[in-house]
């Protein structure tokens, strides 16, 4: 009786996954078919200054931002959950 306990927890946890596998895959091909507006299409590159470059990788300031967006992301999906935001 454990064993078959434990077998259906474990398959439970797989469909979950699946599941959960699914939603995000559908939700990136989702984000993938938006289409580049037309004023990024024959953009240039930009290159920072030397200067600006510098100092910007020496602040680690790609990964600052990054935890900054994230992070702004992570409180404003936890405001929309009811009994907690």
């Amino acid at each position: 009786m454990l064993e078959m306990l434990l077998w259906w927890m474990d398959e439970s946890d797989n469909q979950s996954l699946s599941l959960f596998d699914r939603i995000l895959s559908g939700l990136a091909s989702l984000i993938e078919g938006i289409p580049v507006p037309d004023f990024l299409v024959n953009i240039g590159t930009y290159q920072l200054p030397p200067d600006v470059a510098y100092f910007a990788d020496f602040l680690l300031l790609d990964f600052g931002a990054g935890v900054i967006v994230s992070s702004f992301i992570l409180r404003f999906l936890i405001r929309r959950i009811p009994f907690i935001g």
